[in-house]
């Protein structure tokens, strides 16, 4: 395998040419179902950036969210706007970037959580990631409502977290999840 350097960068310490850079591979990655409020959610955190050569070609990040299980609330490391491009997939980058991303989130989080694509669902439950059983809530301007997407969490292995306990959402712009 080709050598691949992954970097983690705080979004703070990412240039405007580095935004831009992203922005047009994650754009070139979902094929243009990515918008600009979707990379609104990946911003706030750490980025997990994986180059070969001077090309970028992995991307994830993880996010601050506050949510609730059961009665209590959580700081969860939120996992957003994951890509490989297409030429790199099925070669361990996304492994690579996910392995990183839950270091992070052991060492600084209640729990992870992400909402996978069909497509990175079996990844991530080969790394360990679990589905979330309770019943999944979201915060919106006119209360809680019922969610229907897979929500995938990653235990951190320091806390007892009950998956069948119900998660809700914090709210933001967009989709929730």
């Amino acid at each position: 395998m080709e050598k691949i350097v992954i970097l983690n960068k705080s979004t703070f310490e990412l240039s405007e040419d580095d935004k831009k850079q992203l922005w047009l591979f994650l754009s070139d990655t979902f094929e243009s179902n990515f918008s600009k409020e979707d990379l609104s959610h990946c911003l706030g955190g750490y980025h997990l950036l994986a180059y070969h050569e001077e090309e970028l070609i992995g991307h994830v990040s993880v996010v601050r969210r506050s949510m609730i299980v059961g009665d209590k609330p959580m700081y969860v490391g939120y996992v957003e706007a994951m890509a490989v491009r297409k030429s790199h997939q099925c070669q361990g980058v996304g492994t690579k970037l996910m392995l990183k991303v839950s270091e992070i989130i052991e060492k600084s989080f209640d729990m992870g959580a992400l909402c996978p694509s069909d497509e990175g669902m079996k990844l991530y439950q080969k790394l360990g990631w679990l589905p979330w059983k309770g019943a999944l809530e979201e915060f919106h301007l006119d209360g809680v409502k019922q969610s229907t997407e897979p929500i995938i969490l990653f235990l951190n292995k320091q806390k007892e977290i009950d998956n069948k306990l119900s998660l809700i959402a914090d709210f933001r712009a967009g989709d929730i999840w």
